[in-house]
């Protein structure tokens, strides 16, 4: 063939080359991405962190967990985002504690618009301490106690094997493998309490209703019924809580931890800044246990 003939061919051929090369490529990225979409893990939703960490714990890697509210969030005034929302209209499973604000509220509207979402209360077996928070209502702060959590997990594991019956057997290994652990941490903290037994503890908020019933501790609340105290009703307390002779004040980041400080001055007694809604809500709990065995220590040395 003419070497002049050859140029031109050439010169017409390659870009039709280039733009099937193109289209191949092009087809080929699709295809991954179709793939990495059909092999995508499912996606869960729970309200608070010690929920997810259950979660993951149950789940083993098979599913991504959403968490709607932060550790530092106030949950009874919480208010979903745009990107909160988007993430529970992409989940299947909401595992829900039947708290109030968020939960009680504005759940049942969401749901509605969301059709694919399975909502399950996991907190049907808790059994709820009463009178902390008014109108007849329990206790909201379930994550506090072990024991809840233990009866959580029980719920969210069933919850979980119905959702994604792929590995039923392994949800049920799992669980036994964290109820194991749960009950390990329980005794844990009750030994370290034992001595303590009795003793009381101040809240702004009563976060802590069945961490206290767990190990025969006294909450003290500064604030009754989901009210603050007026000015007179605050120094009443106060004068109450010095004679209750307390051993520590617990601050929480979403329950005004600078007036917790200012009333611990005033008592006289050390303050430790607490996140019982956090994913590691297991250490916040044994690190809380030990401050509380040390300064009922220090009480009982006079020191």
């Amino acid at each position: 063939m003419d070497t002049r003939l050859k140029e031109v061919l050439m010169r017409k051929t390659f870009p039709v080359l280039v733009l099937m090369a193109g289209i191949a490529l092009m087809v080929a990225l699709l295809t991954l991405v179709g793939c990495r979409r059909s092999s995508e893990r499912k996606t869960v939703a729970v309200t608070f962190a010690p929920q997810a960490d259950v979660a993951r714990a149950l789940g083993d890697g098979r599913y991504e967990v959403v968490t709607l509210i932060k550790p530092s969030t106030n949950p009874e005034t919480y208010d979903p985002s745009m990107n909160e929302m988007t993430a529970l209209q992409q989940s299947g499973l909401y595992m829900s504690l039947g708290t109030p604000g968020f939960e009680q509220a504005t759940l049942p509207r969401l749901v509605e618009n969301f059709p694919g979402l399975e909502v399950v209360d996991v907190a049907g077996g808790v059994t709820a301490v009463e009178g902390t928070h008014g109108h007849g209502e329990g206790d909201p702060h379930l994550w506090s106690s072990v024991r809840n959590m233990k009866v959580i997990a029980s719920s969210m594991a069933e919850a979980l094997a119905s959702y994604d019956t792929d590995d039923t057997e392994g949800y049920r290994e799992r669980e036994s493998a964290l109820q194991t652990r749960l009950q390990a941490l329980d005794d844990s903290l009750a030994t370290i309490l034992e001595p303590v037994r009795g003793a009381t503890f101040v809240v702004v908020h009563p976060s802590l209703s069945y961490f206290a019933r767990d190990y025969g501790l006294n909450q003290f609340s500064l604030e009754r019924e989901g009210k603050e105290p007026t000015a007179r009703q605050m120094q009443q307390r106060l004068d109450s809580a010095a004679a209750a002779r307390p051993l520590l004040m617990i601050a929480e980041p979403s329950h005004n931890p600078d007036q917790a400080w200012t009333i611990a001055r005033q008592l006289g007694i050390d303050t430790i800044q607490v996140q019982l809604n956090a994913a590691n809500w297991t250490e916040q709990l044994t690190r809380l246990a030990y401050r509380l065995a040390e300064a009922g220590a220090r009480q009982l040395s006079g020191k």
